[in-house]
This record gives C-alpha cells, structure tokens and sequence, in this order.
C-alpha cells in the first residue's frame, strides 16, 4: 500500500517526507502483487483489501464535505472555504481513481484465484463467528478473563493503542473535524477495523492463527504510536517503554537459539531429496495417500495427496472434511473395504514413510502384499501402486 497513488491527496505529508521523496511502485507491480495474493496467502490479502477500501471511503471524505457547505447545510461543522478535494496542485493521479483503478483491475484475477483454492466456490466459508476472541472459548488453554488475556498476551501494547486512539479521538473533539484527513487517522482507521475482525471472527480452526491478521493492525499502527505518542515522553520513559514492548520477544528469540536446543524442524532435506528422485519417474496427475500434515515431503514435492494438511484446508475454505478424513483413515489403518474406498478417493499410490508409521501404528498395512511396490528405501519409506491388482486379492 506504500505505493498507492497521490500522498497529498489521503494524508497530510509529514515534514521529512516530501512530494519529491514519493516513489510509488509501476501499477503493473502493484497490480502483480495484490491481485496473487489469495494464492499465497488469504489473510494478507483480505487486510490489503481493508486497507485499500478504508482509503477509497476517507478519500471520499473531502468531497462530501464540498457536497455539505455547497448545499449549506445547517449545522455543518465545516469551514466556509472550499476544501482541495480529489486532485492536488501537482495535477499527479488522484489517489481515489488510482484505488477504482487497481481495485477495478484486480477483481477478474484475484477472484480467479479465491475461485481455485476454494474448490470452484464450492468449499464452506473460511469465516467463522467466535466473538472475543480465543479468549472466550471454552476449555481452550489460552482462555482467560478479558484484561488478563490481554495483558499475559500482549503486555502493555493494547493501553497504549487505546491511549493512542483517545488522543486522536480528542484532537478530533477539540478542534472539530479537520479539511483533509491526517495521515495517523487514515491508518488508525484500517487497523482498527482489522483489529476488531479478528476480535470477533476466527479465520482458521485455530483461534491463535489470526495473528496472521493481527499482525498487519500492528505494523500499521506502530510508526503512529512512536511518533505520536512515545517519542513525545522523556528518553527514559521510552526505554522503558520500548524493554515493555519487545523485551519478551527478545528472550523467547534468545531462548529459542540457546545451545543445545534442536529448535523446530520444518523439513528433513535428504529425505526430501531422496523422495523426490523415488517420484520423479511417476504420473504428475497421480494422488497419493498420506498422512496429512503440514510439511509432508510429497506436498513439498507438489505432488497431489487425497488430504492436504487440514489447518490449511480450512483457511482456503474447505470445512467440510471430516467425510474425506475418516475414509483416508480407513485405507491407511487398512480396513474391510479400503482399496474400493481408495478407488472412491482417486488414489492410485500409498506413501509409507516416518509420518505414516507414527500417526496409523495399528494398520494392518494390506497394500504391502497385494499391490506392487514402485519404490522403497530405509531412509524415507515406500511407495505401493495400487493399479495393477495383485493376485493373493485384497
């Protein structure tokens, strides 16, 4: 949102930063990143989205007051000259054409791009209504009382939010309502309004994962809040602050690099090469049926699974899994009907490997003596093509 049209037209330039210093992204730029972004990643594309349309609405801010003093409206608390409106003295693109612009041509793409990670608009909403927060549900370990939450979570950077928006919404009371929106408003505004979707909704099966939009309410508001508020108090009372702020996320970061610790492994590179090559000879369009999880080596692979990782799943907008879940449980534990359950699912392979063994210790394992093994090492696991029928039956 950096390089979003006209800076004189949203907000009140601050004094080191000047017309001449703004270099807004090329719009093709622009366009390539938003647009894609419902591929990559939902939740940043739903708090752009915020952003973009809380600009378009305070952009419109300045002609309706126009509207309000030429049709001298009684009571207006206005001032009698005419505000600057849309366009700037520099003539440059006005901000409010340039958002219908990249809006406008973002909406084919990015629409494509929501139409195929939710299964054509057939997957269930990637909306769910959990006021609170997690906070408020019931028998999960991070619920508490509302101030106790907040604090333990989030330490002293909630009432310094909140003082923040009193002294804004107290400027605003004192002086009236000003002729162009200040910059601190303009961006206070999407983050709150971010802020409170994520208070009120839950965009994950995880309450915690809405810190992937919360996050984007405090990187907007956190220039604001130093420059506003905390950089105005003496030296010592922002070192104070700052420790408040940050000094928790510096000791969990230090904690979590102390020697001796293995940290969290996200993927284990020689099994992942050596799947790879086990793969490389077979069908791109093949599924396999494995454990679903987040860092499985055949989805870092690409490669086509009857179950992608469920957290992910259901962020994309597929809620309804519990169906497909239970019948690819019923393969892999090697049930009654489990190849006709396999053929219902599209499943043409059976991975084995470490996640398998972990999570289905009790499968009978049938596919072992009746389908053919295309690959196999200690390593990693195995491969069964369940295509050519064997003759020992199922």
């Amino acid at each position: 949102v950096a390089g979003i049209g006209d800076p004189g037209s949203i907000v009140t330039q601050s004094p080191a930063v000047s017309a001449r210093d703004y270099n807004p992204l090329p719009f093709w730029l622009e366009l390539s990143l938003y647009a894609s972004m419902p591929l990559f990643h939902f939740h940043t594309f739903l708090a752009l989205t915020i952003v973009l349309l809380l600009f378009f609405a305070l952009e419109c801010y300045a002609p309706l007051v126009d509207f309000i003093k030429e049709r001298g409206i009684a009571g207006s608390p206005f001032a009698s000259e005419p505000t600057k409106g849309f366009a700037d003295a520099s003539g440059r693109l006005p901000n409010s054409k340039h958002l219908m612009k990249l809006v406008g041509a973002a909406f084919i793409p990015a629409t494509f791009f929501v139409w195929l990670i939710t299964d054509h608009f057939h997957a269930g909403s990637v909306v769910g209504w959990q006021p609170g927060w997690v906070q408020a549900v019931k028998g999960d370990d991070l619920a508490r009382p509302f101030v106790a939450f907040w604090f333990v979570n989030f330490g002293i950077w909630l009432p310094l939010v909140l003082t923040f928006v009193g002294l804004v919404v107290w400027r605003v009371w004192k002086t009236g309502l000003p002729k162009k929106i200040p910059d601190d408003i303009a961006f206070l505004a999407p983050a709150v309004a971010i802020f409170l979707l994520a208070f009120f909704f839950k965009l994950a099966p995880w309450g915690w994962d809405n810190t992937k939009l919360l996050i984007w309410a405090y990187f907007i508001i956190l220039p604001f809040l130093w420059r506003d508020l905390i950089a105005q108090w003496p030296i010592v009372v922002r070192i104070v602050v700052c420790i408040a702020l940050f000094g928790s996320g510096f000791v969990s970061l230090i904690g979590g690099l102390a020697a001796g610790r293995s940290g969290f492994g996200f993927a284990n590179r020689p099994e992942l090469d050596l799947v790879g090559d086990a793969v490389r000879s077979l069908p791109v369009e093949a599924r396999f049926a494995a454990f679903p999880t987040y860092n499985h080596p055949l989805l870092l692979q690409g490669r086509k699974v009857a179950l992608g990782y469920p957290g992910h799943l259901w962020t994309q907008g597929f809620s309804d899994y519990a169906v497909t879940e239970n019948q690819l449980k019923e393969v892999m534990q090697g049930g009654h009907n489990w190849r006709e359950t396999a053929r219902r699912l599209g499943i043409r392979y059976i991975f084995w490997g470490r996640e398998e063994e972990l999570n289905y210790p009790m499968s009978t394992r049938p596919w072992q003596r009746t389908a053919l093994r295309v690959s196999s090492a200690k390593d990693w696991g195995a491969i069964y093509d369940l295509t050519p029928a064997s003759p020992l039956g199922d």
